[in-house]
């Protein structure tokens, strides 16, 4: 026979108390709170890598493409010749010491007006004047008033 009483834990039904029914629901709170933001953020991630998929995946296309067909456009450097006896302007591309024209064309009115060589000379020294009053032509007349 036991000599004292003895204590024992047993699972039995208790009711919360008020206080502890209000922490029970700010900690649901929190974790719907936590729980939506969590949704949010994995919506986010998953609409991110699907775009960066998608992404992917049209590069690789682009490149499937250009070595499907062995080249791509670019812009490059093109010499520019005007052949004044034909009336034809030729664009050539030079690569690997070979030239190419790209694209020719006819002659427009300004390309057609060949340059005449000339080059200013020295100043006419017989035009040259030391008189003041010759400086400004335009000293000597008269602006009409508005009256």
């Amino acid at each position: 026979m036991p000599e004292a009483n003895e204590y024992v834990k047993k699972l039995i039904k208790i009711d919360f108390t008020q206080p502890e029914l209000l922490e029970l629901g700010m900690k649901l709170t929190d974790l719907i709170r936590q729980a939506r933001s969590l949704e949010t953020q994995k919506a986010a991630a998953a609409a991110d890598f699907t775009s960066r998929i998608k992404q992917a995946n049209l590069q690789m296309d682009s490149i499937t493409q250009k070595i499907d067909d062995g080249w791509e456009l670019r812009y490059e450097e093109c010499l520019i010749e005007y052949d004044h006896a034909l009336n034809m302007v030729h664009y050539i591309f030079e690569n690997d010491g070979k030239r190419i024209v790209v694209e020719q064309r006819k002659m427009t009115g300004e390309e057609k007006q060949m340059d005449l060589g000339l080059t200013p000379g020295p100043p006419n020294k017989s035009s040259e004047t030391t008189d003041a009053s010759q400086d400004n032509v335009f000293d000597n007349i008269e602006a009409p008033g508005f009256d």
